[in-house]
């Protein structure tokens, strides 16, 4: 197993893949010290709205909290299926044991080694942003300790991504990392949580929308119940891959904020069920091909 997680590490150094990763962590680290800095006003619904130094420091930690886990996701769409498979979906047997493996213990031993490889970026972000922002997590009431959680969750919904990704591309072949984008997207596309919800306290009401589809919107930016059909979408957001809603409890957690209903806790388990089902899929089928 030591052998299957070294040879991730070595395909993860090998190129550019460090220094890209290093420099978008300084570049995040940078833009969320900038944000923590701001000071002033801005117009939201006509209204002018202060910010303050909890509403800076909210806003800077969530964007840098989103920014890193974008950033995995990406990461694992473009490298994930080279990461754990290393060709072998495709025929071709690595060469990088030195003794007899079932394919489940390779499979598991390379997904363990991605990671580790993640889990290593998260805690390199978190360092790189102490170092450049000491003050910033003991402002806004903002701690060590709920970042942390809120990053372990976070960390989390990649680890679903990982999960369809891998199932998507041993059943789909070269069409799987496209089709694990599109769940991506869709999940955040049900989700609507980013603005409205994270980065701004004020809520847009409903009369300054002016349009039908509002009351769909309104669970997702405000945390509250709008009628029959939003809750028909909450309950699909539930059941379906939760990716984003995980992530999305992770940042309520790192700041200590309830901006989806208690319902939405249920993302966690589902992503955790969700990953051990399409993990266990995507194992039935490794099994099944010529390698």
């Amino acid at each position: 197993m030591r052998a299957l997680h070294r040879a991730v590490w070595i395909q993860f150094t090998r190129g550019s893949g460090p220094i890209l990763t290093l420099c978008t962590l300084l570049l995040i680290a940078w833009i969320v010290k900038g944000m923590a800095g701001l000071e002033g006003s801005f117009f939201w619904n006509g209204e002018e709205v202060a910010i303050g130094e909890g509403l800076r420091s909210r806003v800077a930690i969530g964007f840098g909290l989103r920014a890193i886990a974008w950033f995995g996701m990406a990461l694992l769409l473009f490298r994930g299926p080279t990461f754990i498979l290393a060709g072998a979906d495709r025929g071709g047997t690595p060469f990088d044991l030195t003794a007899p493996i079932s394919r489940t213990r390779f499979l598991f031993g390379r997904i363990l080694g991605v990671l580790s490889v993640f889990a290593a970026i998260w805690v390199a972000a978190l360092f790189l942003q102490q170092l450049f922002s000491p003050s910033l997590l003991s402002s806004g009431g903002v701690g060590l300790f709920r970042v942390i959680g809120g990053a372990i969750l976070l960390l989390l919904g990649q680890v679903l991504l990982l999960a369809l990704l891998l199932l998507l591309r041993l059943w789909l072949g070269a069409w799987g990392a496209f089709a694990a984008l599109l769940a991506w997207a869709a999940s955040w596309f049900l989700s609507l949580d980013l603005l409205e919800a994270y980065l701004f306290d004020v809520r847009a009401p409903a009369e300054s929308m002016g349009a039908w589809w509002y009351p769909l919107l309104e669970p997702y930016l405000a945390g509250e119940p709008a009628g029959f059909m939003a809750s028909v979408l909450r309950g699909f957001v539930r059941l379906f891959p939760p990716i984003a809603n995980v992530q999305s409890v992770g940042i309520d957690w790192a700041l200590g904020r309830e901006v989806f209903p208690d319902a939405d806790r249920l993302a966690v388990p589902g992503a955790v069920i969700w990953s051990a089902l399409f993990l266990g899929f995507a194992d039935r089928i490794f099994k099944r091909k010529d390698l």
